[in-house]
């Protein structure tokens, strides 16, 4: 296949490790207020890979798709601009660096939509996305086990980062993961796509497992819907794949909230469904991610038009307003729960931090993000066969997990998080552009 030697897919297959590794791991240099890292000089090399090799330039795929992702960093450089005019302690140059970060990131999401039209691209970035899965997963394994170190040293017996981050790890691995369930309910006859979807399968499912956050499970049994739905429509799905699906989602499911199970019994205290009263400890707690979402719909109920402008919502100006009320609606939680200029948290919820940063309009343009390219998938993975279903499918449920991850964890600016949503979002202008190209052709 001559695309898999041809530069850009090449270039993005090169960059994905760096893309999907914690900068803990990563040198970096200060270029001003702006830290450059590995993964900087990944994302501009597959950026310039795509403008060098790729022909022609106009963007694949529908319309909506584009006006979506350029409404949502226009209005983040305008929050950035009025968050300084709302207030003058809102930090202008702290920020405009964080949007940067995030503008240099979304180009990904062009640069990928022009490299991936070709199904030998996709296949290129597929493995490779499965074998860094892999090493992924091997390290998280031995990190559980106590063999390896993480970011805090060795703390064996729960939830691991890898290389990645904890919630990131569950996202890239439940992407990987989605791949296998997609060959186990359509079938992968070919045998090296066979031995292909086992290692997505195994690497995927321990990845998840370990990252125990629930919002990867969340999106897991919402990708297998969708997976099982887009079959279903096509052919009749055997009683045989039901099940084999029915059981890698229940085991990785059960494995993940097993890990959190002690989370799950404090929010439960928390909320008042068991004996107790309420959590005393565990900053990351859920009710710990109640508190904080509480804070940051305050935020925007003090500020409903505009919000506090991009990232505001973690600065004192912006929440130490609301911590009175915080304090009396949540008054069994320990002071190091709540956000402070020592702990500054920030919201930690995508939704309701776009809300109280960017007001009703970017928390739009946020969330048509996703669900634009979203249901552009959808429409292709129930119209199409063969590979282009396939990746429809694959890329809708990293859409999925993007939205689900960042739900539970924020926007979160140069993370491996970060990555795969923007090469998500151009991934699925590529595959629901329609056109199937050859190899070698422009």
């Amino acid at each position: 296949m001559r695309a898999r030697f041809e530069p850009a897919p090449l270039v993005l297959a090169a960059a994905l490790p760096f893309l999907f590794l914690h900068r803990h791991y990563q040198p970096s240099v200060s270029l001003g207020s702006f830290d450059a890292n590995l993964s900087d000089l990944a994302v501009l090399a597959v950026v310039a890979g795509a403008l060098i090799a790729e022909r022609p330039l106009r963007l694949p795929g529908p319309r909506a798709i584009w006006v979506a992702w350029g409404a949502l960093l226009v209005w983040i450089a305008v929050s950035v601009v009025y968050g300084r005019l709302l207030d003058p302690a809102y930090p202008l140059k702290a920020h405009a660096v964080t949007a940067a970060k995030f503008a240099e990131y979304a180009l990904l999401a062009p640069a990928a939509a022009l490299i991936l039209r070709r199904a030998e691209a996709r296949l290129l970035a597929a493995a490779v996305a499965v074998g860094w899965c892999c090493v992924l997963a091997l390290v998280a394994l031995l990190q559980f086990l106590g063999l390896a170190s993480e970011f805090e040293g060795r703390r064996p017996g729960q939830r691991e980062p890898s290389l990645a981050g904890i919630h990131d790890l569950g996202a890239i691995s439940g992407t990987v993961l989605a791949l296998a369930l997609v060959a186990v309910v359509l079938g992968a006859p070919e045998v090296a796509r066979r031995r292909g979807a086992i290692a997505a399968g195994v690497a995927g499912a321990i990845g998840v497992s370990i990252a125990a956050a629930l919002d990867s499970v969340a999106a897991l049994m919402l990708s297998a819907v969708t997976i099982w739905l887009a079959a279903a429509r096509r052919q009749r799905v055997s009683i045989g794949r039901t099940i084999a699906l029915v059981a890698i989602v229940g085991g990785v499911s059960f494995a993940a909230v097993t890990l959190r199970a002690s989370s799950i019994q404090a929010f439960l205290r928390f909320v008042g469904i068991e004996q107790q009263a309420a959590t005393t400890g565990g900053v990351q707690s859920y009710a710990h991610r109640t508190l904080l979402a509480y804070v940051g719909v305050r935020i925007w109920i003090d500020h409903p038009l505009l919000g506090v402008g991009w990232q505001g919502s973690s600065d004192p100006f912006a929440f130490e307003p609301e911590l009175a009320q915080a304090h009396e609606r949540f008054p069994a939680e320990p002071a190091e729960a709540f956000p402070s200029v020592e702990h500054p948290w920030g919201v930690q919820n995508g939704p309701v931090q776009a809300l109280a940063d960017l007001g009703p309009v970017g928390l739009l343009a946020f969330l048509a993000v996703f669900l634009v390219p979203l249901a552009a998938t959808a429409r292709t993975a129930w119209r199409s066969a063969g590979e282009h279903a396939v990746a429809a499918l694959v890329v809708a449920c990293a859409l999925i997990f993007s939205l689900a991850v960042i739900t539970g964890s924020g926007l979160v600016t140069g993370a491996p998080l970060d990555a795969l949503l923007w090469l998500a979002v151009g991934a699925a202008a590529a595959v629901a552009s329609g056109r199937t190209r050859s190899p070698g052709t422009v």
